[in-house]
């Protein structure tokens, strides 16, 4: 989709550097291939949006208490978020195993088991990328 406001808004903040990091949160990943339907996994600090593949599940987790409002509006820095326990049982991808976590606004990449259907993120501020499957690290 087209940015709209890339002069006032990406232009502005700086944030071309996005684009490079939204293609390395799905790197390796062909659509097409997986089929992917929506999930919405909301889970108390966690709004989760995810995408289940035949062989791939990926969750993009944005910390409910930073919107766009929060930050830019009321001047409110992201706060770190941590001890906190994606649980994607509902969405279907193996129960146990690891799952491949991308951080975007740091660029670094980890991995954090999933034990019954529950994974336990690594501390974050604003978002993180989940990944459980074929493409990419996570098994």
């Amino acid at each position: 989709g087209q940015c709209w406001h890339w002069d006032k808004y990406v232009e502005a903040r700086n944030l071309w550097f996005q684009f490079g990091r939204f293609a390395e949160a799905v790197k390796g990943i062909d659509p097409a291939a997986e089929g992917f339907e929506p999930v919405r996994l909301d889970q108390g600090r966690l709004r989760v949006y995810g995408l289940k593949g035949k062989t791939t599940f990926i969750a993009w987790c944005r910390d409910t208490r930073n919107t766009w409002e929060t930050e830019l509006a009321q001047g409110q820095p992201p706060q770190i978020v941590s001890g906190v326990t994606l649980d994607v049982r509902e969405a279907g991808p193996p129960a146990a195993g690891e799952a491949a976590v991308y951080d975007p606004w740091a660029d670094v990449h980890s991995t954090a088991a999933v034990k019954d259907g529950r994974i336990e993120l690594p501390p974050f501020v604003r978002s993180v990328v989940v990944r459980i499957g074929q493409a990419g690290t996570g098994s």
